[in-house]
């Protein structure tokens, strides 16, 4: 169907404007339904996923050496799968979701302990005093009780509260936010400093070369008598708060996506230095949270990464810190044993286990608490308060309080294997505290993922999202390294220029 031309000499209609398009930014800043509630923190059971995690556990019972193993398997493994049930009770499943991330961590160290019980055919305790038979199977009962309660109280908390709407308020916003180059390699520049002067410190005190891996020697410089070297791994920290920076601004669409490969190479470079350096240190966390936390940047900025890529990942990780761990402690480091890694991915989370002692510090406030030492009421948490005085000006503000989530397991049955926290929340709190906190905990994670999610996954965000979610516990570590990546990444966002 056609219209009539207009007479002649008269002019001619403009032709009818379609609606204007959006400016092109970023997909998620202009979705609308994104200020909704995520799917990833409502609860929607996923019954496939259940019952493969429910027939896997069976099959492993039924496959488990005969003895101790065998009896007290089940509940545990009924606990794995109750660690595990974010993996299932997400309406929709995405690993860097507070969750999803919390499951997939706790997950790999029940895993390992499975793998361990099965590898050694043997219940034990690390440096427990000696048990009996039907002490281990209570205890190791009780521990799976524990880990039980502590996810009932997570879940509690993440998919059934509107989370902490006062926080949520509270946290920061960057409104008509755009990169200002120059003060982003200003601030770059400013903490690599920092960053190169720590680590010129720490490689005189280290004494070892360059390009040497991580020793003994390395490790003994935290271990030093003179606790005002704290300050030093502080100052590792931050240098990577650039490359977080720099990764949410390549990859954020109002980047150069002409130039994105250019920088993409960059900061893979900048990436694997850090990680060497990181490595070399002694601290085989800190690469692999840097990595994790880029990953997350990736993720929410520039393009999800698949599943399998991120479990593949893991695993490697999971090997490089074993093989860390062995050169460390001049064990084992043949190319028999890591290509072994690949052929029976069994032994790389026992030994893992054998390195962390998960379950021998979970066992250790199960078995102490209350019935050979009273709870701690909160003292343990005394800790994170008394941060903020530096140990240069009380050398002897740690031994003041010698039962922190470092210091418990040490302390009851010398075993260097920090507590984890919700074992931490038992020890202080008992089992109401702990399911209590754990909740808690849920609720705060249900707020920072509404938070990034609402602020429409703006790179700046996700940047201090991706650092808080992978750093950040309700310890004197966590606040730590809060202090040293959170925090300096606020301010540099801050710093940015405004529309």
């Amino acid at each position: 169907m056609t219209t009539a031309d207009p007479p002649v000499g008269a002019p001619l209609p403009l032709p009818a404007e379609p609606e204007a398009a959006p400016a092109p930014i970023e997909p998620a800043e202009v979705e609308p339904a994104l200020v909704a509630e995520p799917d990833s923190v409502k609860p929607g059971l996923r019954i496939g996923v259940a019952l493969t995690m429910i027939v896997v556990s069976i099959l492993l019972y039924l496959s488990a050496p005969l003895g101790i193993v065998q009896e007290s398997l089940p509940l545990f493994l009924a606990a794995t799968v109750a660690v595990m049930a974010p993996l299932f009770l997400s309406r929709q499943f995405d690993p860097f979701t507070p969750a999803c991330y919390h499951a997939l961590v706790n997950s790999v160290g029940m895993v390992a302990i499975v793998a361990s019980l099965f590898s050694t055919e043997e219940l034990s305790f690390g440096g427990m005093p000696r048990l009996g038979y039907d002490e281990r199977v209570d205890l190791l009962g009780q521990v799976s009780l524990a880990y039980i309660v502590q996810s009932a109280g997570y879940c509690l908390g993440y998919y059934f509260t509107g989370g902490m709407k006062g926080l949520q308020r509270a946290l920061p916003s960057f409104p008509n936010f755009s990169w200002n180059s120059r003060r982003l390699w200003m601030v770059s520049g400013g903490l690599w400093l920092i960053f190169a002067v720590a680590y010129a410190q720490f490689q005189s005190l280290a004494k070892t070369g360059l390009f040497e891996a991580a020793s003994a020697e390395t490790k003994a410089v935290w271990r030093n008598e003179d606790d005002r070297m704290a300050w030093l791994f502080r100052a590792l920290q931050l240098g990577i708060v650039p490359i977080y920076a720099l990764t949410a601004r390549a990859l954020s669409k109002s980047g150069n996506a002409r130039a994105r490969p250019k920088w993409i190479a960059i900061l893979l470079f900048l990436t694997a230095t850090m990680a060497l350096l990181g490595a070399r240190i002694g601290q085989r966390g800190f690469a692999i949270i840097m990595v994790i936390g880029l990953a997350t940047i990736v993720h929410y900025v520039w393009r999800r990464i698949p599943t399998v890529v991120i479990l593949g990942a893991a695993f490697a990780a999971i090997v490089v810190t074993n093989y860390l761990g062995a050169v460390r402690t001049n064990t084992d480091t043949s190319t028999t044993r890591v290509s072994s890694a690949f052929t029976r991915p069994s032994d790389v989370l026992a030994r893992l286990e054998e390195d962390r002692d998960h379950l021998a510090a979970a066992g250790c406030a199960m078995y102490y608490f209350p019935e050979r030492h009273d709870y701690l009421k909160g003292t343990t948490f005394l800790n994170i308060v008394l941060f903020p005085i530096p140990r240069a000006l009380w050398p002897e503000k740690n031994r003041l309080i010698p039962m922190s989530e470092n210091g418990i397991v040490w302390e009851l049955i010398k075993v260097p294997a920090p507590m984890p926290f919700p074992f931490v929340f038992y020890a202080n709190f008992g089992w109401v505290g702990m399911f209590v906190c754990m909740a808690l905990w849920g609720a705060f994670h249900k707020t920072l993922f509404k938070w990034v999610h609402q602020s429409r996954y703006q790179p700046g965000v996700v940047a201090i999202y991706a650092t808080t979610l992978v750093t950040f516990t309700p310890t004197s570590s966590g606040v730590a390294y809060l202090l040293g990546g959170a925090v300096p990444l606020f301010i540099l966002m801050k710093m940015m220029k405004r529309n």
